[in-house]
């Protein structure tokens, strides 16, 4: 190693992370700062209600009230329970509502790395006209279920949304690229009055899955060969129902009408948090609700629950509550690139180029950037075998800074 090399590394040794990341902390650059921002609505520009029919596929799935159910299984002549698999026509969820709301009014469209996501809550009001259900606040495991060992209720869940065919994002203005969803879009595509492909818009978990069909496998958007086994996945969120007192209410309390289903995102899902990212960087946010309630035709319960959809001052819900979005989000701010020589890595041959740069191509931030980024790199300050072979001015930079840390360390070794 050469006496330079060995200058920087017996710097680095001895004075550590501190003693270098010290350099130029006397302020903090504008880039460090972050803006916390709020977003809200009462009404989301798309609520629609889809159903394998084509009354309920397009215009005719807007609205003022939805409801979600399934069909997996049904009771054999012998009286046992057999259970199936849905297709891309018709899907184990075959009951299901759609929310989604333009957020750019609030929220920027930036890189996905800069929205730090604070919380994220939706509500929904349930109807309450198809019958009471029976309260369950927790996910359920698909296994179990189709085992038949699982709890009493069923959960009402919360998916991202995924996109096929031609789709790829959200329309809110009446957007007539194939690429958009717009309010009152197919779900399914049309040919000759019959649907002539399977679902274009579907509900996905954090990883990206396509789970329409995860309770007993079949058709799958996502999957290799466009099939999947059966698979329990995990949701966004699930419905939670609370007294007046903000007490969640016990398993098994039947909901009627009026009961508010409260859904706190699970921001500890990176799966989850990179949806949302990626969602607010398009300029929206996307939801499927749904549920696993059978109705009684296919061995299940009479009650499945129906929501209201919008605040119409007339019409079936003339008091609906609509679904809510409750967004808080905080945006940092981009930093400098710390990589001053281009070699794609941060390392000390950047602050060495930082150096040589100060004043003319570099500044303060710049540093800042570097301190940061060599501070949280793989290898931090102890791999000084990657630090290049410093020129004479960065010579006399390390050992004027050597010179003044040792100072200011006799210094305090003095007083003490």
């Amino acid at each position: 190693m050469s006496s330079l090399k060995q200058q920087f590394a017996k710097f680095v040794s001895r004075w550590g992370t501190v003693g270098l990341l010290a350099i130029g902390a006397a302020a903090t650059p504008a880039w460090c700062h972050a803006q916390s921002l709020a977003y809200a609505t009462t009404d989301p520009d798309i609520e629609m209600w889809f159903y394998p029919v084509s009354t309920a596929n397009g215009s005719g799935s807007v609205r003022d009230r939805g409801s979600s159910f399934a069909t997996y299984s049904y009771v054999d002549d012998d009286g046992n329970v057999q259970f199936y698999g849905g297709d891309g026509y018709d899907s184990s969820r075959r009951g299901s509502v759609l929310l989604a709301t333009n957020t750019t009014s609030t929220i920027p469209k930036l890189d996905p790395s800069r929205y730090q996501i604070d919380s994220l809550r939706l509500t929904v009001t349930l109807m309450g006209n198809i019958g009471e259900i029976a309260y369950d606040g927790t996910a359920d495991d698909y296994f179990q279920i189709t085992g038949g060992t699982d709890d009493p209720g069923k959960p009402i869940e919360l998916w991202g949304v995924g996109f096929g065919g031609a789709y790829t994002t959200f329309g809110f203005a009446g957007e007539t690229g194939p690429e958009y969803f717009n309010s009152g879009d197919r779900r399914w595509p049309i040919a000759a009055g019959s649907f002539s492909g399977p679902y274009q818009v579907y509900s996905v978990d954090g990883a990206g899955n396509d789970v329409e069909n995860a309770i007993f496998g079949g058709y799958s958007a996502t999957a290799p060969g466009n099939e999947t086994e059966q698979f329990s996945p995990t949701p966004f969120a699930v419905g939670k129902a609370y007294d007046s007192q903000g007490v969640e209410l016990a398993p098994g309390t039947m909901l009627g009408a009026g009961t508010q289903l409260t859904f706190d995102v699970n921001l500890n899902d990176p799966g989850v948090v990179s949806y949302l990212q990626h969602s607010l960087a398009a300029g929206n946010l996307g939801f499927f609700l749904s549920s696993l309630h059978e109705p009684l035709a296919h061995t299940g319960e009479v009650a499945y629950p129906d929501y209201f959809l919008d605040n119409n001052p007339s019409g079936p819900n003339p008091n609906g509550n609509a679904p809510t979005f409750e967004l808080a989000v905080t945006i940092l701010n981009e930093a400098p690139s710390a990589d001053f020589n281009g070699d794609g890595v941060v390392d000390g041959g950047d602050f060495l180029t930082w150096q040589r740069g100060y004043g003319s191509q570099y500044d303060d931030a710049d540093l800042a950037a570097w301190k940061s980024a060599f501070a949280a790199g793989p290898n931090g300050l102890g791999s000084v075998a990657a630090v290049p072979e410093p020129h004479a001015a960065a010579l006399a930079a390390v050992g004027t800074l050597g010179l003044a840390a040792f100072g200011r360390r006799r210094s305090f070794a003095v007083r003490n």
